[in-house]
């Protein structure tokens, strides 16, 4: 994969590397339906991936 070095994917990459901000984000933006199914304490970051687009 190329580097990516756009300052909005730097910026969400930065911010979404910490557990609590994730955790927090999910929290205020997934309806609760949702989020009752998350286990956001047992995620683990993957550096360096990358999502073309989702079907």
């Amino acid at each position: 994969m190329s580097e990516i070095n756009k300052k909005h994917d730097t910026f969400f990459r930065e911010t979404m590397s910490h557990k609590e901000v994730v955790a927090d984000f999910l929290a205020n933006y997934l309806p609760a339906e949702v989020l009752k199914h998350n286990r956001c304490r047992t995620h683990t970051s993957k550096r360096n991936s990358f999502v073309d687009h989702v079907h």
